[in-house]
């Protein structure tokens, strides 16, 4: 909390209201217009299932294809990685 409070007063935008800190993976020599397609479609789905009341829960994340062989996605937190998974 102490570097976000920092980074906030050092920021030329640290005022406005919707500024935050996240953490995010670089990736770089990989294609993610399809992840970034299908995260999109989860997001609508997300939406879709709240308007209908359906007790279901997504957890939309953000990416970014910056180019075709780069981009950026967002870290969700307190999550245990498919490599994680598969070791079990």
């Amino acid at each position: 909390l102490d570097i976000e409070n920092r980074l906030r007063n050092s920021s030329p935008f640290g005022h406005l209201p919707t500024w935050g800190v996240g953490c995010l993976i670089v990736k770089s020599g990989d294609d993610i217009r399809q992840e970034q397609l299908a995260m999109q479609l989860i997001s609508e789905f997300d939406k879709i299932f709240s308007a209908a009341n359906l007790s279901l829960w997504l957890r939309p994340y953000r990416v970014l294809a910056t180019d075709p062989n780069s981009g950026l996605i967002e870290l969700v937190p307190s999550v245990m990685s498919i490599h994680a998974l598969k070791d079990r």
